[in-house]
């Protein structure tokens, strides 16, 4: 049934979209429910859901090419952009910003977050999301600067796990909270924090046991 219930949902999301790009005005779907949509194919998979990893591939191709073909000259509200820079941090990449770039520029709460999002890098993150508040920022979208930073940042351990407990705290029983648990199994071993180690290793195994990632949570 569940199965069932998200193929249903990839069905009705996917048809909801226009197959022909030329005009933003035809997508039926807003930049935010399409993030939504991905999101919780994301929530499935953490949670065990298998057959969601396909779909996930597929639904990832289709919002990212309808994302990158809205018309660049439509102003976007906050909720809006702030759902196409968690979905450019999480992987989609540099190009669906393009389109709201003007709207970017305009917004005086997200303009610098996303400037520094356009440039980021593996290797520059430490540097470039230094001192951003992500409490301030709040949501889903600080949650995603804590992990990139977290999983990314230098080896300072304790603003490691700053952030990486802010983003288990902040999206419990998603799959950011199963990438930051598994970076706390990492620098609580580190540490050589043994209580920590455990009682994050007892979490992950009561929420995220049957994840497909589980086996990187068991070489930890």
């Amino acid at each position: 049934m569940k199965n069932a219930l998200l193929s249903s949902l990839i069905a009705v999301t996917l048809s909801s979209l226009c197959v022909a790009p030329a005009s933003a005005a035809k997508f039926e779907l807003e930049p935010y429910e399409l993030v939504r949509s991905f999101q919780r194919i994301q929530e499935e998979i953490a949670l065990g859901d298998r057959h969601a990893l396909g779909m996930q591939k597929e639904l990832y191709k289709k919002i990212r090419q309808d994302l990158t073909a809205f018309e660049r000259d439509m102003v976007w509200d906050e909720r809006n952009l702030r759902a196409v820079l968690v979905f450019a941090i999480g992987g989609g990449g540099r190009s669906v910003l393009r389109p709201f770039e003007q709207s970017f520029l305009d917004s005086e709460k997200l303009k610098d977050l996303a400037i520094k999002i356009n440039s980021l890098t593996k290797s520059n993150a430490p540097e470039l999301l230094s001192g951003i508040d992500v409490q301030e920022i709040g949501g889903t979208l600080g949650a995603s600067v804590a992990l990139i930073r977290g999983l990314n940042s230098a080896p300072e351990l304790a603003g490691r796990v700053k952030d990486l407990d802010y983003v288990r705290m902040t999206l419990p029983g998603t799959l950011h909270e199963e990438s930051a648990l598994r970076g706390l199994l990492v620098s609580h071993r580190q540490s050589g924090d043994r209580d920590q180690f455990l009682r994050i290793a007892s979490r992950y195994a009561r929420i995220f046991g049957s994840s497909p990632y589980s086996v990187q949570f068991a070489n930890e």
